[in-house]
């Protein structure tokens, strides 16, 4: 009978999912460098791919299988930030990770580097940097000219997107070069020029340039932030109040705006020259009056905090650049004080706009070191006369209650009362309290999961005819397969007919157990307790593990060594990692031939690892080429199949049990050839060979058979001779008997199978015998 075709379709699905696109949202502004998700503004052209696959299943691989599945691609445009962005770096879709590398600033040639740059590329998306004026994405103008919107002012990218299996598109999201980006070492922003452009920008700032006129100058507060090494890449995703975001990136850098003489200014707590980065801070220390009792209009007060009381150990949140920024927090803490009182823990706080974590460690160093020392805090009223004083002024008070003489203090508060009096509050300045001490500190990079990370290739793979016994009568060639990177998860197996058109036959989840003899292994057959199977399984970074003794009656252990099929029961691991001795061994299993197996024999242990693909008899002695395209074990990075190696195999008979006991009784010139059948189910006859003077081998004849015995009519030498086949349909025989002329002969006795149909068992391995007639 013939086979049949099974067509499938998986749904094709009809619409795109959304996931992220929402209306109303505020644009993102990004200074310095930081990771933001996008929002969908636009998609059209949702396509369904289709993909038919085709494999033979059944006995002797007659019927065929086919399968399509779809694949999907939309054309979209994710909108990003306000522009104009000095680039993109990496890019994260889901748990996989891109470089994306464009750049809209030479400037910053070389920033990538810094950054850190993905394994994999990421290509085919057009970038539009936010410019103003900037022109449509081109596939808009030419499909869709009434979505063919330029965007202006905003960073997008748009692309036809591949969504894979999936309707939804990916969560995307971009590592964007944004804003006032120092340099191509410093990826991050000054302080300064955030806080100036925040106020100042015409298009999102809180005044416009209208406010230029009252802004101090901020070269002082930028020069002591790039001494301290503080710069920051605020993400700003939602509505919130300027003066709030300001307030974070001061409290952050320890300083104070003030509003004095009509102009903002911001003023550092600094009482001392400070240096780093290859410049020097020096602030203005001196005192803007000596205050006493002749200008205190009340007692000056002190209150003093308890040094039990002082936090001694602060947390600052912060999102890590070297972590794909995420979340990570900066640590800092005297530990005489924790000795002396035990730890006293600041309430936490959280930065995102810190991206590194030495500027994180730096950040809670000062704010520990003010919370821990500056301890006094002061308050007294003081005249009109003092309206000069300022926010952030120095002064030195003297007030003998307090023994205080020329004590600096600074002005912290100002307020006046209904009489015009001044109401002053101070702190102690103390010298060295606001310089943190400078520490080397790693920048960890902690567990950043790459799901992209390249499987490697295959190491070459095997092939071998799997036996009948295994594979319930089918045709089938085994497959052994392994890689040797950690993060091979398994591969797609392929096979072609002409190396050029590859169909998927199978998907290896699992490396087979596979490697190659360190040490000979000699001949012998049957159970051989003596002879130890010494394999090295490195390459597949194998484990062999002992069977029971009812593991072993059942050859639940089979091995493929070589062509040979051999069953063990004790694996015993050496001082080699990887390398094991077999011992209690079945020899020639499934009538396969035994023989001294040489070291580099390769082996492969017979399990579920191992892929099978059906064969017909006709194939037997073909030519077919398999191709492996590894994924990693997140089940991600596929390799291309175009550019994996083609691996040759010729296929061979399958693995059969022999006929055995073959013997000849010559009587004169009649001569009756008896044997053994083998006791698989899967047989169905065999074939005797003789081979006289011409030695060229002829098939005697062919007989079925069962638990009777019969014999065969006498046939003359010039019929067999020929090449002539002979069977009795419908009858049973173990026995020939042929009438000969005297001579010299070799007969062999070939078993066969007939499901599938007369496929001979290896003929090399028969059993033969010689006589003489």
């Amino acid at each position: 009978m013939g086979g049949h075709n099974t067509h499938t379709y998986d749904t094709k699905i009809a619409s795109m999912s959304l996931q992220n696109s929402s209306y109303g949202l505020p644009i993102p502004i990004v200074y310095g460098t930081n990771r933001v998700a996008g929002n969908l503004v636009d998609y059209l052209d949702f396509t369904a791919v289709p993909h038919t696959t085709t494999t033979r299943t059944g006995k002797g691989g007659h019927n065929t299988t086919s399968n399509t599945t779809y694949t999907y691609t939309v054309a979209a445009t994710i909108a990003l930030c306000e522009g104009p962005i000095a680039g993109i770096g990496r890019v994260w879709s889901n748990a996989s990770k891109y470089s994306l590398n464009v750049l809209n600033d030479s400037r910053l040639n070389g920033i990538f580097a810094t950054l850190g740059s993905a394994s994999h590329a990421i290509s085919n998306i057009v970038v539009k940097y936010g410019t103003m004026g900037q022109s449509p994405w081109a596939y808009m103008v030419s499909k869709h000219a009434a979505h063919a919107l330029p965007y202006s002012g905003t960073a997008n990218v748009s692309s036809v997107w591949g969504l894979g299996d999936s309707s939804a598109m990916p969560n995307f999201t971009w590592e964007i070069l944004g804003l006032k980006v120092q340099s191509a070492t410093n990826p991050d922003s000054d302080p300064k020029d955030i806080i100036y452009d925040l106020l100042t920008n015409p298009v999102y700032g809180v005044y416009g340039p209208s406010i230029i006129p009252y802004l101090a100058d901020m070269t002082p507060f930028s020069l002591y932030c790039q001494v301290r090494g503080l710069y920051f890449s605020p993400t700003l995703t939602d509505a919130r109040a300027a003066v709030d975001i300001i307030k974070d990136i001061l409290d952050a850098t320890s300083c104070q705006a003030v509003w004095s003489q009509g102009k903002l200014k911001i003023i550092p707590y600094c009482e001392e020259i400070i240096s780093g980065n290859g410049l020097i801070y020096t602030p203005n220390v001196t005192p803007v009056y000596d205050l006493s009792n002749d200008h205190f209009l009340d007692e000056l007060t002190c209150t003093r905090t308890l040094s039990a009381d002082a936090y001694n150990y602060v947390e600052v949140g912060f999102t890590n650049r070297a972590k794909d920024y995420n979340s990570d927090i900066g640590r800092a803490m005297d530990l005489a004080s924790i000795n002396i009182h035990g730890i006293r823990k600041m309430p936490d706080v959280t930065f995102d706009f810190i991206t590194r974590n030495d500027v994180a460690k730096r950040v809670a160093q000062l704010a520990m070191q003010r919370a821990l020392f500056i301890r006094n805090q002061y308050k007294a009223s003081v005249s009109w006369k003092q309206v000069a004083l300022d926010p952030m002024d120095i002064v030195t008070a003297t007030e003998p209650s307090l023994g205080l003489s020329k004590k600096p203090i600074r002005a912290t508060k100002m307020s006046f009362d209904e009489d015009d009096n001044i109401q002053m509050e101070f702190e102690e300045c103390l010298l060295g309290t606001t310089t943190e001490a400078i520490y080397a500190v790693q920048n960890s990079s902690g567990m950043v999961v790459d799901q992209l990370a390249s499987p490697g290739s295959i190491n070459p793979p095997w092939f071998f005819p799997m036996p009948i016994e295994l594979t319930a009568g089918q045709l089938k060639i085994g497959v052994a397969v392994s890689g040797s990177n950690p993060y091979w998860g398994g591969c797609n197996i392929w096979i072609s007919t002409d190396n050029l058109k590859y169909t998927l036959v199978g998907t290896a989840k699992a490396a087979a157990r596979m490697g190659v003899l360190y040490a000979d292994l000699p001949d012998s057959s049957g159970i051989d307790i003596t002879n130890k199977i010494a394999v090295n399984l490195t390459e597949s970074m194998g484990a062999m593990l002992s069977g029971t003794d009812a593991d072993f009656a059942a050859l639940a252990t089979i091995c493929w060594v070589g062509g040979e099929l051999i069953a063990y029961e004790n694996a015993n691991l050496q001082g080699v990692p990887y390398e094991y001795l077999l011992d209690k061994l079945a020899r020639g299993v499934y009538g396969t031939p035994h023989a001294l197996r040489a070291a580099g024999t390769q082996f492969a242990r017979l399990d579920d690892a191992i892929i099978t693909y059906p064969f017909k008899s006709t194939d037997v002695g073909t030519q077919i080429w398999v191709k492996c395209t590894s994924f990693n074990i997140f089940q991600q990075a596929e390799e291309d199949i175009s550019t994996v190696t083609a691996y040759p195999y010729t296929v061979a008979n399958p693995l059969f049990s022999q006929a055995s006991g073959l013997s000849a009784a010559v009587n004169g010139t009649q001569v009756v050839l008896s044997f053994t059948p083998p006791t698989s189910a899967a047989y169905d006859h065999a074939e005797i060979y003789i081979r006289n003077r011409d030695l060229t081998w002829n098939d005697a004849g062919s007989q079925v058979w069962n638990s009777s015995s019969a014999t065969w009519n006498t046939v003359d030498e010039s019929a067999w001779a020929q090449g002539i086949t002979y069977s009795l349909a419908g009858s049973a025989f173990n026995q020939l008997i042929l009438t000969l002329p005297s001579g010299s002969y070799h007969a062999k006795v070939v078993a066969v199978t007939s499901s599938p149909a007369s496929v001979r068992a290896d003929f090399a391995g028969a059993p033969m015998i010689t006589f003489m007639v």
